[in-house]
């Protein structure tokens, strides 16, 4: 498979879903681990499987026995997520960057509210003057990346299709980016943050995972 960093086709992000429940399956039979806590982060696509695990319909599909504890969730993409919010319910945290033009803020502000107004524990803290990769100091940025921003937000309709920029995708993960990137993708995003809001995102993990799995 190689690196999937500058081609996010590679590999499905329903196939990242899939890897991350599996592995909470393995870890937790463990006879050293205490299933009861066990959370998840991720960063970036990362941060886009660790809310997106926490989906009820998932779990029950897959017949799984085990959910995670707490989702800790570091500039995703909040983009395009299930329409019908259907969660586990475990406590969630995003920490974002308000100038983030690669996976924006706002669509996992709006999805906080959402999950909020359900009862759930879902919280973000937005860092001033930060941008995706904001825990690597110093701002720069990559002119090739490809951001898909002007396409809107999209969602995951009750049947498992994305339906996004104007049509149900019923095809592959890749015949999905390709028809993105041609109808509304652009090049360029900025990255970085400061030394500050790097050390205040591993203060704000160290906190959240001792406040939810305990110390």
């Amino acid at each position: 498979m190689g690196d999937t960093g500058k081609d996010q086709s590679k590999l499905s992000g329903t196939a990242r879903v899939l890897d991350a429940l599996l592995a909470l399956e393995k870890i937790s039979d463990h006879p050293n681990v205490d299933s009861s806590k066990i959370g998840i982060t991720g960063y970036s696509f990362g941060g886009f499987v660790t809310h997106m695990v926490a989906n009820k319909n998932l779990i029950e599909a897959l017949n799984l026995d085990n959910t995670f504890s707490s989702h800790l969730a570091v500039y995703p993409t909040c983009q395009a997520s299930f329409k019908k919010i259907n969660l586990t319910g475990k406590p969630m945290l995003f920490l974002l960057g308000e100038k983030d033009n690669w996976t924006p803020a706002k669509f996992c502000i709006d999805y906080v509210e959402k999950m909020k107004k359900q009862g759930i524990n879902a919280k973000y803290i937005l860092f001033k003057d930060a941008y995706h990769g904001f825990t690597t100091a110093g701002k720069r940025t990559s002119s090739d990346a490809w951001k898909l921003t002007k396409c809107g937000e999209g969602y995951i309709n009750s049947d498992g299709f994305y339906v996004w920029a104007g049509k149900e995708h019923k095809g592959t993960w890749k015949s999905m980016t390709k028809y993105l990137g041609k109808k509304c993708s652009s090049r360029g995003v900025k990255l970085g943050g400061s030394k500050k809001v790097r050390n205040q995102t591993l203060q704000d993990t160290i906190s959240f995972f001792k406040e939810t799995l305990g110390s």
